[in-house]
């Protein structure tokens, strides 16, 4: 060996071993230098520091052989390591010394161990409740009549009425042997619809006393210039009127088949006859008057038309009552068609028909019911033309 030693000379070298090992090895090392790091990186960032050392009075000390003074020994407070927390004995920061160690006068109340504050959870299921139900709208019908309107005429079938708007509309008995009620008196009652346009009354028919004027809108279906007498009709209705606008001319004055409005006008004047020197019987003038009569628009193509009836099937014309109650002693003919097999019509009883006007101011029938009793006016087979449709 010591030979060997000897045989040693200077520079001393030793064989490099391959690249592919030194790698490795530098690998390994920084491996192992990570996990060595990592395992005990977690201790030291929570390693208690030396507790507090309480420092003794400085003693003068003499030392036996020499007999020199001995320095005054202080205990020195150790300081964690550079970016180490001091902290008490539970682990948390020493609250009685700032990050440099120096003290402070009033460290405060230790919250370490207080829970955070956090939100306040919510109510339980079991304190939920569902937010009141909203109270249905209150039913803004009333009790009172489906329809309030004025009675304009009567005959043994029932009674005519104008409506709020004045349209005029027949309305049957419910019951055989009834009274009408008298013109110029507001009523209100329920009607159900039948079959020939007209209506029958359902219930009970309440009388809310009389009333002076009403308004009044349906077509002109007979005029007479001479005596200022006109007819307003509608589905199962013709009324007889006095009217001051039936003497006058011109593009404004009512003609047949105008539909007009105006104000009708209750008085107590009785039906009057006047003389008519071309007629065998004097025109009987009605006591409603309509004033303020308003045409609307052009003249309609077809009329409506009430009355009792007589039928001539020879001739094939149909003369119906210009009035519907009885009240105009004056007819009007109506010519029927071929097309139109009229069946079992009973004359003096009323019926509601249409009629389509003519250039030459004719009348030709397009529609024909019965309206003498409500089990007539809801019956199909008393109903032709546009009025079984």
């Amino acid at each position: 060996m010591i030979d060997r030693i000897r045989n040693w000379r200077l520079p001393v070298r030793y064989k490099v071993p391959p690249r592919n090992d030194l790698i490795a090895f530098a690998l390994m090392a920084l491996a192992f230098g990570l996990m060595v790091g990592l395992a005990i990186a977690p201790g030291w960032g929570n390693a208690d520091p030396t507790g507090p050392v309480v420092a003794l009075p400085a003693q003068e000390a003499t030392t036996a052989d020499s007999g020199d003074t001995a320095v005054p020994l202080v205990a020195a407070d150790l300081q964690p390591p550079a970016g180490a927390e001091p902290s008490d004995a539970s682990g948390g920061p020493d609250p009685s010394s700032t990050p440099s160690g120096t003290p402070v006068s009033d460290p405060g109340p230790d919250t370490s161990g207080d829970p955070a504050p956090s939100d306040p959870a919510p109510p339980a299921d079991d304190d939920y409740k569902d937010p009141p139900e909203k109270d249905p709208p209150a039913d803004e019908s009333d009790d009172g009549p489906a329809l309030i309107a004025t009675v304009v005429g009567a005959d043994p079938a029932g009674y005519a009425v104008a409506d709020p708007n004045g349209n005029l509309l027949y309305i049957h008995h419910p019951l055989d042997g009834l009274s009408a009620p008298k013109p110029g008196r507001k009523v209100g009652t329920g009607i159900d619809p039948l079959a020939n346009g007209t209506f029958v009354q359902n219930g009970g028919l309440e009388n809310q006393g009389p009333i002076a004027r009403t308004k009044l809108t349906g077509t002109v279906s007979w005029i007479d210039r001479e005596d200022g007498v006109i007819t307003v009709s509608a589905r199962g209705v013709s009324l007889a009127l006095r009217s001051t606008a039936a003497s006058q001319t011109g593009a404004e004055a009512p003609t047949l088949g105008s539909l007009v409005t105006g104000t009708l006008v209750f008085g107590a004047a009785e039906a009057a006859s006047t003389p008519d020197e071309t007629e065998e019987e004097p025109l009987t003038v009605p006591a409603l008057e309509i004033k303020s009569l308003e045409v609307l628009g052009s003249p309609q193509t077809q009329v409506d038309l009430a009355g009792p009836v007589e039928w001539d099937p020879a001739a094939r014309v149909l003369a119906i009552d210009a009035d519907g109650f009885g009240t105009l002693n004056r007819q009007v003919e109506v010519a029927v068609p071929k097309k139109l097999a009229l069946k079992k019509i009973q004359n003096g009883q009323s019926y509601a028909i249409s009629a389509e006007i003519g250039s030459d101011g004719t009348l030709t029938l397009v529609g024909l019911s019965a309206n003498f009793s409500r089990e007539a006016a809801a019956d199909p087979a008393q109903a032709f033309g546009t009025h079984a449709s």
